[in-house]
Parts: structure tokens; sequence; C-alpha cells
């Protein structure tokens, strides 16, 4: 069968991006299906991509005309999205939807955007089911009156390179704090300075940060702001901007990082929290959104503004680290209030992030697709394929 996915664009370290060609790789493999990416661009090498500048253009495009299965994500908006009001006729239709940031969390420059967004939400009404990558944003889009019915919750997955590593990590030097994101303020990098800063003030541990993050998609003057704050609170020598890294480069951050730090006021899944986790982290983050879910007991979570109960927490966790030289799976450590080992807490982690692998996602995405009424689409398609293949035997022989 054919499905026609279409996002606004591909690009390397983003989360949606990643999604997108998740969705790809488990439909081609999962039920033989012929996919085609609609984009504005695309980073990645993939065969069958049409890069397409408007709605108008992707309506008018054969394979989209032919699919038998329309898949949109969304995460903000673009202009192709708008071509879901018409679809092609023939296809059910599907949207994937990632959230968008709440107006009062962005700049009034940014605000305009974010209203033709909710929007584009209202125009979901149009699609035949929505899959929504996590809870938080199910009831975020039944909020703008979508029925409960439609929405099918999604998680999304991380790519399995470190297959949960354990919290014993062989530490040299300072304890190592990590922050993965954009920069932007919904991701609340002003209080997670203002924690580091109170941090340094209670620890006895030598510690530094690396800031990491997208620079394409964030905020210029933000970051001038948090940068300026930086220095305002002399922590130039604890925390070190990296920006956007490679893929080798984030994975070295990840593994040699002992704690993964988040004052995020938003977060419709956030990916960078599942991936530092699976590499052996201890998350401490703000309870926003996804987060709660995602971490459960296996970090720290504080209330959303409290940059100083952050900071104290966060001192705890470097003091630990720091005072844990040799880690071994029978010491203890506290986190979000109760005691266990670190035996206890890698197999609770590696159990809670099974759910987020690939496998779990492909098996998830192919069978909301099989359920949806294509199902006999794909048995005819798949019937169709190995009579051709026997056809072809019998010729030769």
């Amino acid at each position: 069968m054919k499905i026609a996915v279409v996002s606004g664009i591909c690009k390397r370290h983003d989360a949606i991006s990643e999604s997108v060609l998740g969705t790809i790789k488990a439909l081609t493999v999962g039920i033989n299906a012929e996919c085609m990416l609609f984009a504005y661009a695309c980073d990645f090498d993939i065969p069958n991509f049409r890069r397409t500048d408007n709605a108008t253009d992707l309506l008018m495009d054969a394979f989209f005309s032919n699919a038998e299965l329309i898949i949109y994500h969304f995460g903000i908006y673009y202009e192709l999205f708008n071509a879901i009001l018409l679809g092609n006729g023939r296809a059910r239709q599907i949207v994937f939807y990632h959230n968008i940031t709440p107006k009062e969390l962005l700049s009034q420059s940014e605000r305009r955007l974010m209203l033709k967004s909710e929007r584009q939400i209202i125009s979901m009404t149009m699609a035949d089911e929505i899959w929504a990558a996590s809870d938080s944003n199910k009831i975020h889009l039944e909020t703008f009156g979508i029925t409960s019915t439609k929405i099918q919750v999604v998680p999304l997955y991380i790519k399995d390179r470190f297959s949960a590593a354990s919290l014993l990590k062989h530490r040299e030097g300072a304890v190592r704090v990590l922050y993965i994101g954009r920069f932007v303020e919904s991701k609340g990098l002003a209080d997670l300075i203002h924690a580091i800063a109170r941090a340094r003030m209670v620890t006895r541990t030598s510690f530094t940060v690396d800031l990491l993050g997208n620079q394409t998609f964030s905020d210029q003057r933000y970051l001038i702001g948090i940068l300026e704050l930086v220095s305002r609170f002399g922590l130039d020598d604890v925390i070190r901007f990296a920006g956007e890294v490679s893929d080798a480069e984030l994975d070295s951050y990840l593994l040699r990082a002992n704690i993964f730090a988040i004052a995020s006021y938003h977060e419709g899944f956030c990916v960078p929290l599942i991936e530092a986790m699976n590499a052996g982290c201890i998350p401490i983050a703000y309870a926003v959104g996804n987060i709660p879910t995602l971490v459960g007991d296996l970090g720290e979570l504080i209330e959303p503004g409290d940059w100083a109960g952050f900071g104290d927490k966060l001192s705890k966790l470097i003091d630990f680290f720091g005072d844990k030289q040799q880690l071994s799976t029978s010491t203890h450590i506290e986190v979000n209030g109760k005691i266990g080992n670190i035996g206890d807490i890698d197999m609770r982690r590696r159990n809670h992030l099974e759910q987020f692998t690939f496998r779990a996602f492909s098996a998830r995405v192919c069978n909301h697709v099989r359920r949806m009424g294509v199902k006999e689409k794909i048995e005819t398609a798949a019937l169709e394929r190995d009579e051709a293949i026997l056809n072809r035997g019998r010729i030769s022989s």
C-alpha cells in the first residue's frame, strides 16, 4: 500500500524529525508499505523524499493523490498541513501530534505563529485518527474540542544506543551535569542557571554543566541573555556552552554525564530526558507536561518555578556522585524521597525504558494502521506480493 508522510522539515537532532523517519521505517518494514515523505527540506539521505514547497503542489502530486493512507506530523504551523482539509478524496488521514508551546510561554513576536498553529489544530477534526505522543498532548487536544475517542496515545521512541547503561559510571574529575534542548524561554534555562548558582553555594563537590542544543530552532536573543546571566553569577568556570554537536559527540556527553537537568515549563514528550536515562543519568526536572510520566520515581521532580528547591536537590545529587568515587550495585541512593540501591534502580529503569524502544514504537504504529480498516488492503498487497514471487519461481523453473 502507498502511504504519504507529510512534515515541515526533517532535520538532525530534532525529535519530530526522528519520529518521522521512525514512522516511515516502521511501516516500510512492518507492513511492507511504500512510503513517500513530503517536506520542505530533509537532512537525511532517504530514497523516497519529495521536496514540496506548498499545499497546492502536495495536492497535485501523483503519489499523494494515489496514497491509501496519509500521515501528517505536527508540532508547529506549516503550510503543507493545510492539505488535510481536502486530503486526496480517498485516503484515511492520521495526524501525529507532537504538541505546541503554550502562548504564555512565548515572546510577543512568537505568539502570532502559535495562533496560526492553534488554528491548524482545529483542522485536525478532518483526520480519521490522531496519534498523541503523550497523555498530556491528548489532554491538550481535548481542550480544542477534539473528540477523545479519535485520539490514540503513541509514545515516541529513542535510538537504543546504550542499552540502558548503568548508573555505575567510572568518573574522573568533576561530577558532570547535562542539559539538552533548545535555548528558548519555555525551557526554563534562566531557572536552571539560578538553580546551578544555588547548588554551587551549597555543595562541597566540584561539578560542571554542559549545555547542548539545536541553535537553528533557538531564540538567539534569549540565548545571549542566558550567557550574560552565567557571567553575572560568575559561573563561567562551571557552565560550558557546547551548542549543536555531532552524533558521536552527543553520545560521549550522555555517557559521561551523571545527572540530566532540565527546568522546562512545557514538555509534550522530552526525548532528551529519555536518552539521558538510557545513558545512565539520574534526571532532575520540573514536574510539568509529560515529564512525571517519563521520570516516575527514577529521578527528582520539582514544583515548576521552585528554582531554589531545584538547586538544593541538584546539590544533593552532585554530592552523592562526588562522595561515591567507586559505585557498586549495592550502593544506596535517595531519589525522589525514596532510598534504594543502584542495582534495583538500574533494573527498574531498564524495564521502564522498554516502552520507548523502536520495537515497541513500531508495533504500536503498525497495529494502529491495521486496526483502522486498511488491514484488508495490507493483506491484499501482501498476497499479491507472494503470488508474484511464486509466479517468478514457476517461470524460472
